[in-house]
């Protein structure tokens, strides 16, 4: 069945440990070939409550931080993508707190800028040389129109991705 925006939908998310997410919303408007991709309101309550805001793409995606000050860019790649931020490991540190114009490289000719702040910043873990640091952003100022765009990228690249692929 064709949904159109402003219809009401429910949602079931099968969770690890044998749980289910139910909530309910409404289609905000349909995008891609076709109108085949849905974009939905973001649930105000969940059946059992739900502690993030909306689903992550589990992506490798190089990105660009830009420090203000002049400072160079430092390289960075996501470890997951979301609508409202992302997680990447970074070749430097950024204090928590910081607001900076951030660039990830969705295709070789595509990219998505704009600002995040830093919620979150640790050493990694896993590089003996303790050089990297773990970031965790907050997309700054999207409209709906950008939300949808990356949206939209993040879908196609996780259609992309052979899980099953080991290299």
């Amino acid at each position: 069945e064709i949904v159109n925006p402003g219809s009401p939908v429910r949602l079931a998310l099968s969770r690890p440990g044998g749980v289910v997410q139910r909530a309910e919303t409404t289609v905000l408007w349909r995008i891609g070939v076709g109108g085949l991709l849905v974009i939905l309101m973001r649930p105000t309550l969940w059946d059992p409550p739900s502690r993030r805001g909306n689903s992550r793409a589990r992506l490798a995606i190089p990105a660009s931080l830009r420090p203000d000050g002049g400072a160079r860019p430092l390289s960075a790649r996501t470890t997951n993508v979301s609508v409202g931020g992302f997680f990447c490991v970074s070749d430097g540190p950024i204090a928590a707190g910081c607001q900076l114009p951030v660039s990830l490289r969705l295709t070789p000719i595509e990219s998505f800028d704009c600002r995040a702040e830093v919620v979150r910043a640790e050493g990694n873990p896993d590089d003996p040389t303790g050089r990297q640091t773990v970031l965790a952003f907050r997309f700054m100022d999207l409209t709906q129109d950008d939300e949808a765009r990356l949206a939209s990228a993040l879908v196609t690249l996780t259609d992309d991705v052979d899980e099953n692929y080991v290299p």
